[in-house]
């Protein structure tokens, strides 16, 4: 299995070892052509924030954007261009990157599958030994090449794209060691590629939202201990089920239920909580920006989809001292377990399963600072060191060193 990025920086010494080491600097080039509020818009923002504390300059060359958070949270000292997603935006300022050999080696860093191909093409074609093109995954590719979720000509049109485009990136970074496995088995690209590098997901601010208190009675009071679920309120989140396995819990014991977030199915659950006559024991706060403020207040968060590709609140309920729950088919929470130690993962999907492992659970007795130090390599900081390490290996650059706490980033 292809390790988190303590075996993978390895590669990237003896490929610095092996090449020229020039006196420049870094500049890493963020590209999104859509650029909203959501997961990847996250990452980016903190990726971005750990590299500005190694010093390295960084840009981001947007397409599409929108109002919301993601655009509020831009760290200070990122430069953001927004050049539209036509050929003469965001594609030509891309082809307009020119590095020389007294200026910053670029780092050419795509995030999106809908970016992969534009950003290897563009910086492929300059035949620049200073400019490399990166991408970043944190899905598995194998069920989507063997048609699962699309047409089998949709899937051939993505192989293609894998062989012929994807395949001359500089380096694949995938968010966990068996994202990284399951993109090495397609055999498509060169063996010394594929790294797993531990995402950017937590870090002080995290610690010093987790502080605050929820405008929320519960969160105020000594009352029973508390579960909380995080997500969008979709099916595919399956609260529903989470619903029921607390309904059979309840029956033996005292507990109340946060469940955060917004979206389509919210109407049909609070129904199912009248219904299951559980309704004054659950409450439904909506979308939080700080969802950590309850983590640290819970007993236990619990994940129910079936679908996780990696699952990053169960990193962050892990950093506030909170164990989580989740299911031993969902591929990311597992991994998310073998890589930190800590978890339960139930070996069902239905809410009998599903309650016996919250049972098991309240019966333990957790050390939140284990489970705190637990999530510690998916720190903001220690991420980028991972990401500066491999992308200055290849580059043939000094590796970038975080800066003393009153340090900043380069111009």
């Amino acid at each position: 299995m292809v390790a988190y990025a303590a075996t993978d920086i390895s590669v990237a010494s003896i490929m610095l070892k092996s090449r020229p080491q020039p006196r420049a600097s870094l500049h890493v080039i963020f590209v999104a052509s859509r650029f909203r509020d959501g997961g990847v818009e996250q990452r980016i923002n903190r990726l971005a924030a750990g590299m500005l504390q190694h010093g390295v300059r960084c840009t981001f060359l947007l397409g599409e954007t929108g109002e919301g958070a993601a655009g509020e949270a831009v760290p200070d000292g990122v430069n953001v261009e927004v050049h539209g997603r036509l050929e003469r935006g965001l594609h030509g300022r891309l082809r307009s990157l020119t590095p020389t050999e007294d200026g910053p080696a670029i780092a050419v860093i795509a995030f999106r599958a809908t970016d992969y191909s534009f950003v290897v093409a563009t910086v492929r074609r300059q035949g620049n030994h200073r400019i490399g093109a990166f991408l970043i995954t944190g899905a598995h590719i194998s069920e989507r090449l063997q048609g699962t979720g699309l047409s089998r000509i949709r899937a051939a049109k993505l192989r293609y794209r894998m062989r012929r485009q994807w395949s001359r990136a500089d380096g694949v970074l995938a968010i966990s060691p068996d994202i990284a496995d399951d993109w090495r088995d397609t055999g498509i690209f060169p063996p010394n590629s594929i790294h797993a590098v531990h995402p950017p997901v937590v870090g002080e601010d995290v610690t010093r939202l987790a502080a605050a208190k929820p405008e929320h009675a519960w969160a105020s009071d000594d009352g029973p201990p508390i579960i909380v679920g995080v997500g969008r309120l979709h099916p595919v989140k399956r609260f529903n089920v989470l619903l029921d396995a607390f309904h059979r819990v309840r029956a033996k014991r005292e507990l109340r239920l946060v469940i955060l977030g917004r979206g389509p199915e919210e109407r049909a659950l609070r129904q199912q909580a009248q219904a299951l006559g559980i309704a004054e024991h659950v409450a439904f706060p909506g979308f939080t920006t700080n969802p950590y403020a309850w983590m640290r207040r819970a007993r236990l968060l619990v994940l129910p989809s079936l679908h996780e590709p990696f699952g990053l609140v169960l990193i962050e309920s892990l950093f506030t001292g909170t164990p989580f729950i989740a299911l031993e088919a969902a591929k990311g929470p597992a991994s998310i377990k073998s890589a930190t130690g800590m978890g339960r993962l139930a070996p069902g999907a239905d809410d009998r399963t599903l309650a016996a492992t919250i049972e098991d659970e309240l019966a333990q007795s957790p050390c939140r600072e284990r489970l705190h130090q637990s999530a510690r390599p998916y720190d903001t900081i220690n991420s980028a060191t991972e990401h500066l390490a491999i992308v200055s290996g290849w580059l043939g650059v000094p590796r970038p060193q975080p800066l003393p706490a009153s340090g900043g980033a380069e111009g």
